[in-house]
């Protein structure tokens, strides 16, 4: 028998509805595909009086690979999102829209030219950016929102990470605006084994833009036919026109890198 120690480091205040959540679903989840626990704790006092410690029990190694194995039907989900490429989801999603958008068909067309010729395949999260990372203590506790994973280039997330978009005016800190791209290029190589070609970064810089720049006229076509105007959606309807310029400042930049 192996016991497998877990740790749930709570937001404070919010143990009592982990509490509840591991009562009312998690355990029924872990009877219902043969995980077996063997016991829970909390501390009373101290600095992890936050925290819901718990154990797991596994017959063998073999027994817990088994168990918490992706089951093949999701793993083929994964695939299928990523037999159509990134690129011409982006046009699909510009063909729905109700009117044209040249600078952004431009910038597609520019991608499908210029895309990497090896492409390395891994998980991706599909929405990877700082709003979608729990931290807590200055440790990295979780990432949510998974809803949009798919297999392709690793660096399609860390690109996503590291646009403009999402830096919230802390340009400076190209890495999701929290942190410098050099430290976050060594961190990931020294955690990571399988290497990326860090020179293809900026390509998916502009496939970010891009992508969010959809995002942003799709929000703003939602508060034109919403009866309920929100500002919300109208303000991101107005950055598309704004990430329209700052997609053709990237590409020019690249291309001047190039050159």
């Amino acid at each position: 028998m192996i016991y497998e120690l877990r740790i749930y480091h709570c937001v404070p205040g919010q143990l009592p509805a982990l509490l509840n959540r591991f009562d009312t679903i998690t355990l029924k989840l872990w009877e219902k595909h043969g995980i077996k626990q063997a016991g829970f704790w909390t501390v009373g006092i101290g600095d992890s009086n936050q925290d819901l410690y718990y154990l797991l029990a596994w017959d063998s190694l073999a027994d817990r690979e088994k168990k918490l194995k992706i089951p093949s039907n999701q793993l083929r989900l994964f695939k299928k999102m990523g037999e159509q490429s990134l690129i011409d989801r982006l046009y699909t999603q510009l063909d729905l829209l109700p009117y044209s958008l040249p600078v952004i068909e431009w910038a597609l067309r520019w991608l499908e030219k210029n895309r990497p010729v090896k492409q390395s395949q891994s998980l991706c999260h599909g929405d990877f950016r700082n709003g979608n990372l729990l931290i807590h203590r200055k440790r990295l506790t979780g990432i949510i929102d998974w809803e949009f994973a798919h297999i392709g280039n690793p660096l399609e997330d860390i690109g996503w990470f590291c646009a403009r978009c999402w830096r919230f005016g802390n340009d400076k800190e190209e890495a999701g605006g929290i942190g410098h791209i050099s430290d976050f290029m060594e961190s990931y190589e020294t955690l990571n084994p399988r290497k990326v070609n860090w020179m293809e970064l900026p390509y998916w810089n502009i496939v970010a833009t891009v992508k969010w720049a959809l995002i942003a006229h799709r929000q703003g076509l939602r508060d034109s036919w919403n009866s309920a105007r929100k500002l919300e959606l109208a303000l991101t309807g107005f950055k598309g026109v704004q990430l329209e310029h700052e997609i053709l400042n990237l590409i020019k930049n690249h291309e001047r890198v190039k050159i």
